[in-house]
């Protein structure tokens, strides 16, 4: 699935939100940084995108230079941490209730 400019520019709006709230730019959720900081961020992101709003793989991995295979790893990384750790899932109450608008008015517009 080839996302449209109207997609790219509303995950773009969801990408400011995870940056803010996690204190990192924009080029670190792109970058290959390992620092946990930015790789805490990115995988939020790409979970959210992936099980939210319904994003595949594939279509992540091109949007953020990555293997299908890595986004995958990352989803299955931040599933578990949410599911086991308190910390986790506290992270990810508050981004889903800051991004609950974002993502309904994203799944009306595209799903």
């Amino acid at each position: 699935m080839e996302l449209s400019i109207e997609q790219k520019n509303e995950i773009e709006k969801m990408e400011d939100i995870l940056c803010k709230y996690f204190r990192i730019e924009k080029n670190d959720i792109i970058s290959d940084i390992r620092a946990q900081k930015n790789s805490v961020a990115r995988y939020f992101l790409w979970y959210i995108l992936h099980y939210e709003l319904g994003i595949s793989f594939l279509a992540i991995g091109r949007l953020y230079f990555r293997t299908p295979r890595t986004i995958k790893l990352g989803c299955s990384k931040m599933r578990l941490r949410i599911k086991t750790h308190r910390h986790y899932k506290s992270i990810y109450a508050e981004l889903s209730e800051e991004l609950s608008d974002m993502i309904a008015e994203y799944k009306k517009l595209f799903v």
